[in-house]
């Protein structure tokens, strides 16, 4: 056979290569309704994209649960890989789209952050490193109270008269790191000795701006003092960035001496419930398909007022901190929302193909425990400690695409690291990939050239 036929096959099985490439591989996304928190009474609206099976699989993380996951719904209900039946299965429509309804008040949880997961298949949290997932983050909180009745509705410890009273400025939620504003009235006394109940303090209370110190009856160094003024008004300001609180619900005492909860019996007093929530990061993208120069912007909320957050671009041969050779942060509003912004002359240079969005957040200590080192190898992301190698993100050992996505979640998640994280993914379509279909068709075009003159 003529060589330059074999040759023009050779060329004409390339040219329909590039013309028709493999599917991308399919994806799953999910959002949550409003800005991720919720009262208990409250439905929460769950939705997202499919593209890779019929039905998404939803689990749940957060306090109290197993680690792993559970069913939503269904207290104490692991999730277990390959058991459908202990996960919400929700059908994917035609268009690619799902939704799902939560009622907090029918799943049994606490107060705090969660994660739920929006898997392809009845896959846990242990067993996502070969499956396709999304998650969105959302903060349950506690009802406002209305009036005082409401406050100590359930309580044990309650008030027998009206001549000292407490409140809390605000709708009794807070995050650590916040000054938490207590008044009242005392008709009994002319001080008010303040102490604090709730999880890992004192069974019989604490002093609320040291409370690794427990309330002990007659000693007033170990309450929180303070003077009742001329009109019967007293008030006291608790800066929790002086110390840290579990997330929780804690039961503030006001008394009219130094009395522990043991021994409250006789003393005039009163209460007020606050919860300590736990930080939380969103992030959504723009457009989950782009095209290669146009502008991305990623966007979220970020409780608990950071100083900052971190925003990971990663794609196979693509960081967004690369030119700077260190992590990117941006600076929240007032309000916790943030934005960051791909620029179509950054979007340009990548290539075709899928990128992972991470989102950090500091947490409690408000410090980044996973961040970027420089060595004479390249530039490596590890938790601080010096003991901890961590990952190349830049330089020849450098992980790229699903690989250096996980292994920067597997630093954030160590048991030592505080920081948490969301994580979105975007599309890039018609980078340098698609355009080289140019010179491959100009190629074959002067191939023929050469055989028929």
């Amino acid at each position: 056979m003529n060589s330059k036929f074999i040759s023009l096959l050779i060329m004409l099985a390339a040219v329909l290569f590039f013309v028709c490439p493999a599917m991308a591989d399919g994806q799953i996304t999910i959002v949550a309704s409003g800005d991720g928190s919720y009262y208990f009474d409250e439905e929460i609206q769950i939705s997202g994209t499919n593209t890779e099976s019929d039905y998404v699989y939803l689990f749940i993380t957060g306090p109290n649960l197993d680690p792993n996951g559970e069913k939503p719904g269904e207290f104490d209900r692991a999730a277990i890989t390959g058991d459908e039946d202990t996960f919400i299965k929700t059908a994917t429509n035609a268009d690619d789209t799902w939704d799902y309804v939560l009622d907090p008040g029918k799943m049994d949880l606490s107060y705090g952050a969660y994660t739920i997961y929006a898997v392809t298949e009845p896959k846990n949290r242990e067993d996502l490193s070969s499956g396709i997932y999304d998650t969105a983050s959302i903060a349950l909180k506690r009802n406002e109270p209305t009036t005082k009745a409401e406050t100590n509705a359930g309580q044990t410890d309650t008030a027998e008269t009206e001549d000292i009273t407490i409140k809390a400025l605000g709708d009794g939620s807070y995050y650590n790191g916040e000054l938490i504003t207590f008044s009242g009235t005392n008709t009994e006394s002319d001080n008010v000795y303040l102490f604090i109940t709730g999880p890992t303090l004192n069974t019989n209370g604490a002093k609320p701006d040291d409370p690794g110190t427990p309330a002990i009856t007659g000693n007033g160094g170990t309450f929180s003092k303070t003077e009742v003024d001329a009109n019967n008004k007293w008030k006291y300001e608790l800066d929790t960035s002086l110390r840290s609180f579990d997330p929780g619900v804690y039961t503030v005492y006001a008394v009219d001496g130094p009395k522990n909860r043991e021994d409250l019996s006789g003393s005039e007093y009163d209460t007020v419930s606050i919860t300590i929530k736990r930080p939380f990061i969103s992030a959504q993208v723009s457009e989950p398909v782009i095209i290669s120069g146009e502008e991305l912007i990623v966007t979220g909320t970020a409780e608990g007022m950071p100083h900052s957050v971190a925003i990971w671009v990663l794609g196979f041969d693509y960081w967004n901190g690369a030119e700077t050779g260190s992590m990117v942060t941006v600076v929240p509003e007032d309000d916790g929302s943030y934005s960051y912004v791909l620029g179509g002359d950054e979007t340009a240079k990548m290539e075709d193909g899928e990128y992972y969005v991470i989102v950090q957040h500091p947490m409690y200590n408000d410090e980044f425990d996973v961040v970027t080192k420089t060595n004479s190898e390249g530039i490596s992301v590890s938790a601080g400690e010096d003991n901890d190698p961590g990952f190349f993100i830049s330089g020849d050992y450098a992980l790229r695409g699903a690989d250096v996505a996980e292994a920067l979640i597997e630093e954030i998640d160590a048991p030592d690291v505080d920081d948490t994280y969301v994580r979105c993914n975007f599309i890039v379509e018609g980078g340098s990939e698609s355009n080289s279909g140019g010179s491959i068709f100009e190629a074959f075009g002067n191939f023929l050239a050469g055989i028929f003159g």
